[in-house]
């Protein structure tokens, strides 16, 4: 059942068609009505099958652990002398054969640091402890969650102990362990899971004990990442990056995607057994659990394990025929038709190398040319990349919920302002508001600390809701090209400059005489055969000397330039941006802003960038001593610099420009809910105009 709160499907369609008159009127949603309510059911539907804790305690159907449970894990600790270590390294022994093992890897070079940690790792993942770490061998009082889903939680950690990963142990028993054996108790919990009705186990290691020392600390993270290596985050770019370099390969008709997931993922791996008891929780009936494998809420476990995905991905590369990336369990291949037996065959023999047999998971390989992956959705026949739509739905519904609420709380913003940032990848338009949600909760420190929602936070949540939707209808308009993931040779460049009170621009051809995609150009000097154009403005604001403002103005002459540079006429593609403003830069080519005094050019930035797919694709700091731009900034004219007369432009003549320029004022406060509409629809205009006519001049 979806949230209470939630508006009526039928008021978010009514919100969504008045939004659209005023943001995209070329989008006609009215004549699409039955595809926008389809959508937004379907994003209540998939807001369903989130279910809430009454699911799981049903699902527990009263559980409770059988007698043998309670016995044989704590008669062979008995046995052993109540040594927690041998019991556990007893047990990990008996499981050893099918998982990774010294025999599985010993043909691997014993040179390689990672065949070395691989060898580290088959005795299990070292947990490391804070230097002030005090052990709490006192198991504590069960949250709120457990106690309602005890039940639930208890079975799904039965069926763990049943597959030999935990043992099972009275914690009447566990105080009788040597004090010279680790042992430190931590809290279970419950939580949600999409689509499971049982939900799923928690660990919360992260709660200080009652030392006041947790497992996972900052300092214990950064020695698990020295030790075991970077985990470096499978970003969009290297994942579309190898798509298209295996189009460009073997053509996209004969072209195919793959993916394959390793089964069970961190259960793959042992901890060490002198570590288990680290982990130590109290279910119910007296009953503690002992992990003997890796688990989701430990800080250690994904750095560990991703020695494995990095053996495995390098392994893979090594032989395959076509390429492939991988994100902790989950790789994604790319290759010709012909190759991808080959190459699926030889992704689980690489995986199963490490790991052992049965460590792939047979029932989720998927193949074609749409293929979801990480949370992307990549889609080779029409040729973009959008948001997995389970993903987009989970955005959609939660800016449903965003929008009819009077606070949120500092942690729902974030939540949402992490959605938003990931969708602003895909759909361009909508940068400037993703990061408007992240200003929302700034400054604030406690995570539910609740934020009263603004009038212009209320109209960028109406955007964002009108935007995914688009980006369902519109997928070919609204997501990104493949093709704008490639790197370019800038197609022309830009050198600026600007100070309180003018900016200057040279445009320029660049010269690919030996030059590389990302090599510098350096200086031009007035009389260089490559400039198009050579121009200052005095810009119409009253910035009173406030130093404050270099930052904006430096972004909006990179913006007027990119303007000047559509009016000429110059095609499609990359620029390469020089200027001695590092912010201004950084800005233009991150495309991440702060809201507030540059509200009005990054918004014309973003529209003008998506419809004429002009971007910042390079970016050269020069000190500004040698800035070529310095003296048109400061009012010197193109003639005096000694640049030819055919380059002279005087901006003052061009009426669109005078106009996108004075808009852009950044001592004017944009006011999302009274100016966005009106400003959308202006820009729209003033781009059009500049597509047309270069701004209604004669650009000579």
């Amino acid at each position: 059942m979806h949230d209470p709160v939630a508006p009526s499907i039928g008021s978010v369609v009514e919100g969504m068609l008045a939004t659209v008159v005023h943001i995209l009127p070329g989008i006609d949603l009215y004549s699409n009505r039955l595809a926008v309510e389809t959508f937004v059911s379907a994003a209540y539907e998939y807001a369903d099958l989130d279910y809430n804790i009454d699911k799981a305690v049903t699902w527990g159907d009263n559980f409770r652990f059988p007698v043998e449970a309670h016995l044989r894990d704590s008669l062979e600790l008995a046995a052993m002398g109540y040594d927690l270590t041998e019991l556990a390294r007893s047990r990990q022994l008996a499981l050893l054969t099918s998982r990774l093992n010294h025999s599985r890897i010993a043909d691997r070079d014993p040179h390689d640091p990672d065949t070395l940690l691989l060898h580290d790792l088959v005795g299990g993942i070292r947990i490391p402890l804070d230097a002030d770490f005090e052990e709490d061998r006192v198991p504590p009082k069960h949250d709120k969650t457990y106690k309602i889903a005890h039940s639930a939680v208890d079975k799904m950690w039965f069926e763990l102990y049943e597959a030999g990963f935990v043992m099972l142990i009275p914690t009447a028993d566990m105080a009788r362990i040597p004090a010279t054996v680790k042992l430190n108790y931590s809290q279970p919990g419950w939580a949600r899971k999409r689509g499971k009705a049982k939900g799923r186990c928690i660990c919360d290691y992260s709660r200080n004990n009652k030392n006041g020392t947790p497992l996972n600390t900052v300092w214990v993270k950064q020695l698990v990442k020295e030790f075991y290596g970077e985990i470096e985050p499978c970003r969009i770019e290297v994942l579309v990056g190898m798509t298209l370099a295996q189009i460009d390969r073997v053509g996209l008709v004969n072209f195919t995607l793959w993916k394959m997931d390793l089964l069970g993922a961190f259960n793959l791996m042992f901890l060490r057994p002198e570590d288990a008891g680290l982990l130590a929780m109290e279910l119910s009936e007296g009953l503690t659990v002992v992990s003997l494998v890796g688990n989701f809420g430990s800080c250690v476990t994904p750095f560990g394990f991703n020695v494995g995905s990095r053996v495995i991905i390098k392994d893979f590369k090594q032989k395959a025929m076509g390429d492939a990336e991988i994100c902790c369990d989950d790789l994604m291949g790319a290759c010709a038709l012909w190759e991808r037996a080959y190459d699926m065959a030889l992704a689980r023999t690489c995986i199963e190398e490490v790991f052992g047999e049965n460590s792939v998971a047979d029932s989720k390989p998927e193949v074609g040319t749409r293929l979801d992956f990480i949370g992307w959705h990549l889609d080779l026949d029409l040729q973009v990349m959008g948001i997995a739509r389970h993903n987009l739905l989970k955005t959609f519904y939660g800016f449903c919920l965003a929008r009819e609420q009077a606070y949120l709380s500092v942690r729902e913003l974030q939540r949402l302002a992490s959605r938003a940032g990931r969708c602003s990848m895909i759909c361009r338009y909508m940068k400037p508001f993703s990061h408007y949600i992240y200003s929302a909760s700034a400054g604030y420190k406690q995570q539910e600390t609740r934020v009263p929602i603004s009038d212009d936070l209320r109209m960028v949540i109406d955007l964002w809701l009108l935007f995914l939707l688009v980006m369902e209808l519109e997928p070919t308009k609204f997501n990104r090209p493949l093709a704008s993931f490639r790197e370019v040779a800038p197609q022309g460049m830009l050198n600026q400059d600007a100070n309180l009170s003018g900016i200057g621009l040279i445009i320029s051809r660049p010269s690919h005489q030996g030059a590389g995609v990302r090599q510098p150009r350096g200086i031009l000097d007035p009389g260089d055969k490559s400039i198009l154009a050579a121009s200052g403005y005095q810009l119409p604001y009253d910035l009173r000397g406030d130093s404050s403002y270099q930052n904006a103005v430096e972004f909006i002459s990179i913006v007027v330039g990119l303007c000047l540079t559509v009016s000429l006429g110059l095609g499609c593609g990359g620029m390469l941006v020089q200027g001695d403003s590092t912010t201004g830069l950084t800005w233009a080519a991150d495309e991440k802003f702060r809201a507030g005094r540059s509200s009005a050019a990054v918004l014309f930035f973003m529209q003008l960038q998506q419809r004429y797919e002009i971007s910042v694709t390079m970016t050269e700091h020069i000190p500004g001593v040698i800035n070529p731009s310095d003296p048109l900034s400061r009012g010197v004219s193109p003639e005096q610099l000694g640049y030819d007369a055919s380059v002279w432009y005087d901006m003052r003549l061009n009426p669109t420009l005078v106009a996108i320029i004075a808009s852009f004022n950044p001592s004017v406060v944009l006011s999302l809910r009274d100016d966005l509409p009106v400003r959308w629809a202006q820009n729209e205009a003033w781009i059009d105009i500049l597509l047309s006519v270069g701004g209604g001049w004669d650009r000579r």
